[in-house]
């Protein structure tokens, strides 16, 4: 039987302790039951409630469960029909309190979703018709932006049935391109204090010669190559 996986916590010694106490910081292993795959994504809700994203290990399936500091549940059915493997790879917390998910699958129960899905505290949504190829569109890495639009990066070619390069901004009803997208995978992404989007992975921006590691979308909607993005975590 496979062995399942488990979870680290981090106590930091200070919380209870004196002013002047000597403070120690630990990790504590904690028993993530019903989960049989490795567990590729964490995020914590409004309410302080833990998530994890894993895949079975046969990668057939992927699955979203909840900890409310005592039991576990499911949000179900799980995610199936990745193309390679089917897996939960990043969360984005929208403000109403949805949660979306990204990965490597095309169906979210019985909604096609492809390669991400919103979940609204009971049921799963698309988002438009999602992200396409081919092969069918893989989310990686998101990114809630300060005006509440969602940008994904990733692999895909499309983006509800536009060309948009491996990186997309959805704004809650429909999908547009970020210029002329990205060549290569996007493996992260952040925002600056200015609004300026960085975007970290294989990556330069399309049409520009290759060598980079990391691309910038400056808020007048332009994307210029920045070198290596150092911490960008690039995928070789």
């Amino acid at each position: 039987m496979p062995t399942k996986p488990s979870l680290a916590i981090l106590v930091l010694g200070a919380t209870a302790a004196a002013a002047n106490a000597q403070c120690t910081n630990y990790w504590v292993p904690g028993y993530a039951s019903g989960h049989v795959g490795a567990i590729d994504a964490l995020t914590v809700l409004s309410d302080g409630d833990l998530v994890t994203g894993w895949a079975d290990f046969a990668f057939l399936t992927a699955h979203v469960s909840r900890w409310n500091g005592s039991t576990w549940s499911e949000m179900t059915p799980p995610l199936t029909g990745g193309t390679f493997a089917t897996i939960v790879a990043a969360f984005a917390l929208l403000a109403n309190g949805d949660l979306i998910v990204g990965g490597g699958f095309t169906q979210a129960g019985s909604v096609a979703a492809r390669g991400i899905a919103r979940w609204d505290g009971q049921n799963w949504h698309s988002l438009g018709i999602g992200l396409g190829g081919p092969p069918p569109g893989f989310a990686t890495t998101l990114l809630l932006l300060d005006n509440g639009d969602l940008v994904v990066g990733g692999s895909f070619a499309r983006a509800g049935g536009l060309p948009a390069p491996n990186i997309a901004r959805w704004d809650g009803v429909a999908w547009s391109p970020m210029g002329a997208g990205l060549s290569g995978l996007v493996s992260a992404l952040v925002q600056m204090p200015n609004g300026d989007v960085i975007a970290g992975g294989s990556i330069y921006p399309s049409g520009a010669v290759p060598g980079g590691g990391g691309a910038s979308w400056n808020r007048k909607g332009g994307a210029s190559g920045t070198g290596r993005v150092h911490g960008g975590g690039g995928i070789p």
